[in-house]
């Protein structure tokens, strides 16, 4: 009596997996007939990137070249030969500013090339997945209408019989794992992408200009500096953005001091009930992955160290303008882990875009935190936040994971402490 119940819950156990990896492949096959960036529907991935590889080489060639003319000039001291022998009757103050308007175009191209390689490198790691869960398809497909006993036969043994089933749930368990991995990489090779044609058109019309330049010196051997247009009235879309982040920063700056001090004038006057309520409950508990250092600190993306921008003051290579980054970015793969860098109160949390990889302006998704003595900590362009306005978190929390929302090009964090609602470098304190 008791077999044929056993057979139909097998049976209906095999229908609910097969529906759920019915329901998975379907999920995939959206994901991998969506077209990457603002192509047309007729160009393929591949066909994208042989057209960006095919830039890349152009690039390539011309900065070499222009590398080389640099490195001639830097190196003779005497007579100029080759292609710049004409220097030989210009000024010392005429060679000088060939050499600064060349190294400029040659940072420009490089803007274009480093930009087009990261299009690139993301296109290429796209392909890599879809491929992978193209074979995971296959693979699902094919084992869909066999019974156990021909997976059994297959198998060859019963140990990896029972092998290939832990397998068989495991991958059914992982599914939508794979799905946010293959949506990840398919939005970080749309943002790339598209990062990539806007500093194209933006850094032609900057090449066009300085190129215009340097033929001016060539055919006029009066000019002067002052003589040469700015090319500053040029500045990129990219640059006008990151002008838009700096004026969030500096409107941030007085909001996020002014929250600070009314928190601490709501905890020493005991003033909410709320406020005391989440010091009792705080949130989560400290990670385990996130060492804290003898500061109290602790670095807020575990996962990696590798900084790709520093704190303070930067020029920028091709318009030679001052820029000031308010904190650190640290590189991370999306969903990576954040913490809070140290205990405290959550003041502030704006999450536009929330649990998307990509969108919005500014800071995208982020988070501040304030803590004792007058210190807040800012977590910018997050993909998720895990945390509400009130909440204390104690250090090594986790408050959110990494995205790449708001003003930026790639998956990271851009962490910030500030004293009093002043920015300071961040790295004495979390290292």
């Amino acid at each position: 009596m008791s077999r044929p119940s056993c057979d139909m819950n097998l049976k209906s156990g095999r229908s609910v997996v097969r529906m759920a990896r019915l329901l998975a492949v379907l999920m995939i096959v959206s994901l991998l007939l969506t077209s990457v960036g603002t192509a047309t529907m007729a160009e393929t991935t591949s066909q994208a990137l042989a057209e960006a590889k095919k830039r890349q080489a152009t690039l390539d060639s011309q900065i070499a070249e222009l590398e080389k003319q640099t490195a001639q000039l830097a190196n003779e001291k005497n007579k100029i030969s080759g292609q710049l022998s004409w220097l030989n009757e210009r000024s010392a103050e005429q060679k000088m500013l060939y050499e600064e308007k060349s190294q400029q175009l040659t940072e420009a191209l490089r803007e274009m090339a480093n930009a087009n390689q990261a299009y690139i490198d993301a296109g290429e790691t796209l392909e890599q997945k879809q491929e992978q869960y193209e074979q995971r398809m296959q693979t699902m497909f094919a084992h869909r209408e066999k019974s156990w006993f021909e997976i059994f036969i297959e198998a060859g043994s019963l140990k990896n019989f029972f092998a290939t089933l832990q397998f068989m749930s495991l991958v059914a368990e992982a599914d939508q794992q794979m799905i946010d991995d293959l949506k990840a990489a398919k939005d970080d090779a749309e943002l790339k992408k598209t990062h990539a044609l806007t500093h194209k058109e933006d850094m032609e019309a900057v090449v066009a200009e300085i190129s215009a330049q340097l033929e001016q010196i060539r055919s006029e051997a009066a000019t002067t500096a002052s003589q040469l247009k700015s090319i500053e009235g040029k500045m990129s879309s990219a640059q006008k953005a990151e002008d838009a982040l700096n004026a969030e920063a500096e409107r941030l700056g007085e909001q996020i001091n002014a929250l600070a001090q009314k928190l601490v004038a709501e905890q020493n006057a005991r003033a909410t009930a709320a406020a005391q309520a989440a010091r009792n409950n705080p949130v989560g508990s400290s990670s385990s992955s996130s060492s804290v250092n003898s500061r109290g600190w602790a670095w807020p993306l575990p996962a990696t160290r590798n900084i790709s921008s520093y704190y303070g003051w930067r020029t920028h290579p091709v318009y030679k303008v001052k820029r000031f980054h308010s904190g650190i970015d640290i590189d991370g793969d999306y969903g990576d882990a954040i913490v809070a860098a140290r205990s405290g109160t959550v003041i502030l949390h704006v999450n536009p875009v929330e649990g998307r990889n990509t969108g919005g302006t500014g800071y995208g998704n982020y988070i501040v935190i304030a803590h004792d003595g007058g210190f807040t900590s800012l977590y910018g362009h997050l993909k998720n936040t895990y945390v509400r306005v009130g909440q204390y978190v104690k250090v090594g929390t986790k408050i959110g994971t990494c995205g790449s929302t708001g003003t930026s090009t790639g998956s990271h964090l851009h962490f910030e402490i500030r004293i009093n609602g002043s920015t300071t470098d961040p790295l004495p304190y979390i290292r």
